[in-house]
C-alpha cells in the first residue's frame, strides 16, 4: 500500500502558537505531567500502564500520533532536527516516536494541527460456525464452490500470539503464516518477519496471554480433527504481536503492515482489532479512527469488537439547565477495584466549545457522606488548563495523584480529562466528581477501565450501560461487532461448567452498545462470543500449565515433542473474529467489497428471531445475527458477480426470510425457464414455468409446501440444475 503523505523538501522553520498547548490532547498533558513528577525511574516506569515510553538510541522516547494541517507537506527538517523517528503515515496522520524532551516542540511546529501521546487500550468454534451458516459455506451448500477464504489475507493485531500452532498450517503441515510482526517494548519497534524460516524459528510475543492465539483461530484455524477450526481455514494470514503494548499507535502500524502486505501480493485483506477503551470523544474524529478510515478501503476492511462493558455503567450524560460554577448540578461515585483504584480515567467531552467544570470528593461508604473535598475546577478560558488534588487533606484517604486537564480539541469540543492514579487508603472510601455547566451545555462522561455508582445514595447519579461501545471503532469505515451466546456450557478436563449468567441465542449481557451524537448506532452486528472454543498459545504458562485442568483439547503431532492446546474464551473479542473470517469468505467471492457494502450485506441478511426482536436492550442485537451464508448468496447474487470468475450456468436457489418463498439467481439466463420441485419419496408437488429477471427468479411456493427436504430442478434452454433444499 502507498502512504499517502507528500514530503516536502524544503525548510520548515519552527514557529511559535499562542495555541500550542491546545494541539496536544488533555490526556497527553496528563501523562507527561505524570511522567515528568515521577521521583524514580520505577515511578516513571509505572508512567508506561497507560502509555508506552522506552529508550531508543539512548534517548527516553514517547510514542504519539501527529495529525497535519491538510494543506501541509511533512517538515521535514524540523522533524530531524526534534529527532522525530515516522513509523507509518496516513493522508494527514503521522505515527511516530519522540523524544520526551522535544514533546511539547513538536506542538510548536506550525504544520502541526493536532498532538496525542499513544494510548493503551484492553483485550476485550463449532456453535459458532453452525450459528453463523458458515458450515454451509464451507461446504458449498447450493453453492457454485466451497468458500474456505482462499487467496484471502486475513491480520490480526493481537497479544499473546502463538506464531506457530497448528491450527495455522495447512494439511501438509506447512505455515500459512506468511509474514509476523512481533513488538519490541525495549525501543518502541516491531520486526517484521517474511520468510518461512524465519516465521518457524518464532514463538511468541507474550508469554502471560493467550488472546491472540484464541481470536486468530476463531478466524483462521484450519485445524479439523476436534471440530474446533475456524471460519476462514484456508485463508493467508498474517500475525502482529503486540506484546504488552496494545496501544492505538501499535494497532495503526499493524493494520499498515497487514494492507501493506496485501497490496504487495494483489490480495484483499481484512483486519481483526479485538481491543478497545473507553475513552476519546466517540464521535470518530480523534486521529485513531480518522486514520483507520484512510487505512480501509475497497478490498481491505476492518472489524472491531464492541466492547465488555454492556453491564458496567461506565457513562453519564447530562444537559445542564441552569448557569453555576459553584452549585454543582451532577455528581457521582467512581468505583474500580472495590476501592483499590490503581489507575481510571474519568473522561468528559461538551458537545460543543461549552466549557466544563469538575471537582472531586472522598465518600465514606460507611458513613454515607463526603470527607473530603477539592477545590471546584472550572477554567475561566478555553486554552489549556490543569488542576492537581494532593497534600495533606487527601492523602489520609488517598495515596497517589488526582489530575486533571482541560481544553478546547480541533475537533471544536472542549473536554476534562482526569487520572485518578493511586488507591484509597481504606476500603470503605471512594473518588467522586462533581460537574459544573452552562445553560444549554450537554456533557458526556466515560470512566475507564470503572463505573459511575451512587453507593446506595440517591444523592449521586448512577452511570448508565448506554454508549459504553469501544471509542476505537468510532470511525465511518469501521465495522464493529457485538456478541451473543450460541451455548453457555463447555466440557474440559476438569469436569463440565456454565456460564450461570449466559443464556443460548440471547444477546451476551456485557456487549456494548450504544448512539454517538452523529446518530451511528454501535454496534452494526452480532456474533458468537459466549463460549467459543479455539487454539491456545503454548507458551502461556499459566493457561497451559497451572490451569491445564481447564482446558478443552490437547494434540500430540507424530514426529515432535511439542502439544497444541485449546481452550474457550468469551467476549466480542470472540464475536468479533467470527465475522472477520466470514468477511474473508466473502471477500473470497468479491475481493472488491468496501467498507460499506460489507456493512450493508451483514444488515440485510441478519438472522432476526425472537430474542432479537424482543429484546430488552435493542441496540445490543445492531443489525440483529451475522448470517455468513446469506451474505454469500447475496454478494454473488448482485450484479459484481459478472466481476467474479464463476461458470457460466450458476445457479443459486434459497428461502426467503421474510416471506418464506423461494428466490433463484440463474447467472446468464435470459429466456423462460421451468421449476418443478419434488418431495423426497419423488412426488411432484410444485411446477411451474418463468422468465428470470436480470438473472433473479421468485418462486412462490405460497405456503404449499411444509418443512422439510427437497429436490428443486430448474430447466431451460441454458440451464440445467438439481439440488436438494431445506425448507423452514
Amino acid at each position: 500500500m502507498t502512504k499517502r503523505i507528500t514530503i516536502i523538501l524544503s525548510l520548515a522553520a519552527i514557529c511559535f502558537s499562542l495555541n500550542a498547548q491546545e494541539k496536544i490532547s488533555t490526556f497527553s498533558h496528563l501523562v507527561l505531567d505524570m511522567y515528568k513528577k515521577a521521583a524514580s525511574p520505577a515511578a516513571k516506569r509505572n508512567t508506561g500502564k497507560i502509555t508506552t515510553f522506552s529508550i531508543d538510541r539512548g534517548v527516553e522516547t514517547i510514542q504519539a500520533i501527529i495529525t497535519l494541517n491538510e494543506e501541509s507537506g511533512i517538515p521535514v527538517e524540523a522533524f530531524n532536527e526534534l529527532g522525530i523517528n515516522i513509523i507509518n503515515g496516513y493522508g494527514n496522520i503521522i505515527t511516530a516516536n519522540i523524544p520526551v524532551e522535544n514533546f511539547y516542540k513538536v506542538a510548536d511546529i506550525e504544520e502541526v494541527e493536532a498532538l496525542s501521546i499513544s494510548q493503551k487500550k484492553r483485550t476485550l468454534n463449532d456453535k459458532a460456525r453452525q450459528a453463523t451458516k458458515v458450515d454451509d459455506t464451507h461446504n458449498g451448500i447450493n453453492l457454485p464452490k466451497h468458500f474456505k477464504g482462499k487467496d484471502v489475507i486475513v491480520g490480526i493485531v493481537d497479544v499473546g500470539i502463538d506464531f506457530n500452532h497448528i491450527n495455522f498450517k495447512d494439511s501438509e503441515g506447512n505455515s500459512r503464516v506468511k509474514l509476523a510482526g512481533s513488538y519490541n517494548s525495549s525501543n518502541n519497534s516491531t520486526t517484521i518477519y517474511k520468510t518461512v524460516d524465519a516465521i518457524a524459528k518464532l514463538t511468541t510475543d507474550e508469554t502471560a496471554n493467550s488472546h491472540g492465539t484464541h481470536v486468530a483461530g476463531i478466524a483462521t484455524g484450519s485445524y479439523t480433527a476436534n471440530n474446533y477450526h475456524g471460519m476462514a481455514p484456508e485463508s493467508d494470514i498474517v500475525l502482529y504481536g503486540l506484546g504488552s503494548d496494545l496501544t492505538d499507535v501499535n494497532i495503526l502500524n499493524g493494520v499498515t503492515e497487514i494492507f501493506n502486505y496485501a497490496e504487495s501480493v494483489n490480495k484483499p485483506a481484512v483486519v481483526n482489532i479485538s481491543l478497545g477503551g473507553n475513552t476519546g470523544p466517540h464521535d470518530g474524529t480523534d486521529s485513531f479512527t480518522k486514520a483507520l478510515d484512510l487505512l480501509t478501503q475497497e478490498g481491505k476492511i476492518a472489524l472491531i469488537a464492541a466492547g465488555n462493558e454492556g453491564n458496567t455503567k461506565l457513562y453519564l450524560t447530562y444537559s445542564f439547565s441552569g448557569t453555576s460554577k459553584t452549585s454543582p448540578q451532577l455528581s457521582s461515585i467512581v468505583e474500580y477495584d472495590e476501592g483499590y483504584y490503581d489507575y481510571c480515567i474519568v473522561d468528559t467531552w461538551s458537545r460543543d466549545d461549552s466549557r466544563i467544570g469538575i471537582q472531586f470528593f472522598v465518600y465514606d461508604t460507611e458513613q454515607k457522606k463526603e470527607v473530603k473535598t477539592s477545590g471546584i475546577f472550572y477554567p475561566s478560558t478555553n486554552s489549556t488548563q490543569k488542576f492537581s488534588w494532593s497534600g495533606l487533606g487527601i492523602s489520609v484517604y488517598f495515596s497517589g495523584n488526582i489530575n486533571a486537564t482541560a481544553q478546547l480539541n480541533s475537533n471544536n469540543r472542549y473536554s476534562v480529562t482526569a487520572v485518578i492514579d493511586g488507591s484509597t487508603t481504606d476500603d470503605k472510601y471512594r473518588i467522586g466528581i462533581k460537574y459544573y455547566g452552562t445553560e444549554g451545555t450537554t456533557m458526556d462522561s466515560w470512566a475507564s477501565p470503572a463505573e459511575f455508582v451512587n453507593s446506595g445514595n440517591t444523592t449521586y447519579t448512577e452511570g448508565s450501560t448506554n454508549n459504553s461501545f469501544n471509542d476505537l471503532g468510532c470511525g465511518k469505515e469501521a465495522i464493529t461487532i457485538g456478541a451473543y451466546s450460541t451455548k453457555k456450557e463447555f466440557t474440559c478436563f476438569a469436569g463440565t461448567y456454565q456460564y450461570p449468567d449466559a443464556t443460548v441465542n440471547e444477546i451476551a449481557n456485557f456487549s456494548s452498545y450504544g448512539i454517538d451524537i452523529n446518530g451511528k448506532n454501535y454496534p452494526d452486528i452480532t456474533a458468537p462470543g459466549y463460549t467459543v472454543v479455539s487454539s491456545v498459545n503454548k507458551y502461556d504458562n499459566a493457561t497451559v500449565s497451572t490451569y491445564h485442568k481447564y482446558l478443552i483439547d490437547e494434540v500430540s503431532v507424530s514426529g515432535t515433542t511439542r502439544k497444541y492446546h485449546w481452550g474457550e474464551m468469551a467476549g466480542t473479542s470472540m464475536a468479533t473474529p467470527v465475522a472477520t473470517g466470514v468477511v474473508a469468505l466473502w471477500l473470497q467471492a468479491n475481493p472488491y467489497l468496501t467498507p460499506e457494502e460489507v456493512r450493508s450485506i451483514m444488515q440485510e441478511t441478519a438472522i432476526t428471531d425472537t430474542y432479537t426482536q424482543n429484546a430488552a436492550k435493542p441496540l445490543q442485537w445492531g443489525a440483529g445475527k451475522l448470517n455468513a451464508y446469506d451474505g454469500l448468496v447475496k454478494i454473488l447474487q448482485r450484479s459484481s458477480i459478472n466481476d467474479i470468475s464463476l461458470p457460466d450456468d450458476i445457479i443459486l436457489v434459497k428461502q426467503n426470510t421474510s416471506n418464506g418463498n423461494l428466490s433463484a439467481y440463474i447467472h446468464n439466463a435470459d429466456k423462460e425457464v421451468s421449476i418443478n420441485i419434488y418431495s423426497l419419496n419423488g412426488t411432484l408437488v410444485y411446477n411451474d414455468r418463468a422468465f428470470p429477471q436480470n438473472g433473479m427468479l421468485d418462486i412462490n411456493i405460497n405456503g404449499l409446501l411444509s418443512s422439510g427436504v427437497y429436490i428443486v430442478k430448474i430447466n431451460g434452454e441454458n440451464t440445467g440444475y438439481t439440488s436438494r433444499i431445506i425448507i423452514k
